[in-house]
């Protein structure tokens, strides 16, 4: 057997065995991500949840909750001024004020709809060949690690302009804080609050809004009447 036929041989092992590492490894690690997407898909089902999020920039805290019950949606900011959502219109609410804004809810971020905690978790949102692409790519970092005395779920994705960090506990798979860090030294922070089946209709229910000014965001004409759950 000539050197060439041996050295092809043994370069047709090495990726081969490669190859069989580099499968098993995306395997395991979809196998994770698998696990985690499957719970979050159980807990989209439950329409019931509250969400506290607390979001840190160059010291800067900002506070946002989120509440969603059998088809209502409400994001509050942290000025107590809210967007509430009934699956089919969305406003701006000032109970402060006593204002609404009718908004265009596929144009409004805070509009929150079942699936909205979801989407914040790594590659939910993705298709098949997306998830499997996540996986398979060793440039990310998914393993276990203990984060605050928990045992968490660590995905690490690393982008062009930034890395996303994300901490999921092992065994509800609930996200628990997340970390944006661009290439130009700027960092975000996110701690999330997330439980189910604690959102009341009382958390979602608009107030008697019969004195209230109603405005249609896109034209800036009043609105007389509006239909509520």
């Amino acid at each position: 057997m000539s050197k060439k036929i041996k050295f092809l041989i043994i370069l047709i092992i090495v990726l081969v065995i490669i190859g069989l590492i580099f499968g098993i490894s995306t395997i395991v690690r979809f196998s994770k991500l698998q696990s985690i997407w499957s719970r979050v898909n159980e807990n989209i089902e439950k329409e019931n949840y509250y969400m506290e999020t607390t979001i840190v920039n160059k010291g800067v805290t900002t506070k946002t909750k989120t509440y969603y019950k059998d088809g209502i949606g409400k994001f509050v900011s942290q000025n107590g001024t809210y967007i509430w959502f009934d699956g089919n219109n969305a406003y701006s609410v000032n109970e402060t004020e006593k204002t609404m804004n009718m908004l265009n809810p596929e144009e409004e971020i805070g509009v929150v709809y079942k699936e909205s905690f979801a989407t914040l978790y790594p590659g939910f949102s993705y298709n098949l060949f997306e998830k499997i692409m996540l996986a398979g790519n060793l440039s990310n970092v998914i393993k276990t690690q203990y984060f605050n005395g928990q045992k968490c779920i660590m995905i690490e994705i690393k982008e062009d302009m930034y890395t996303k960090t994300y901490w999921i506990t092992d065994d509800f798979k609930n996200l628990v804080q997340a970390k944006i860090t661009f290439t130009n030294g700027d960092v975000y922070e996110y701690k999330y609050d997330i439980k189910f089946h604690t959102t009341k209709l009382s958390d979602v229910e608009l107030p008697n809004i019969t004195d209230y000014k109603i405005t249609d965001n896109a034209t800036g004409k009043t609105i007389e009447n509006i239909n509520q759950k």
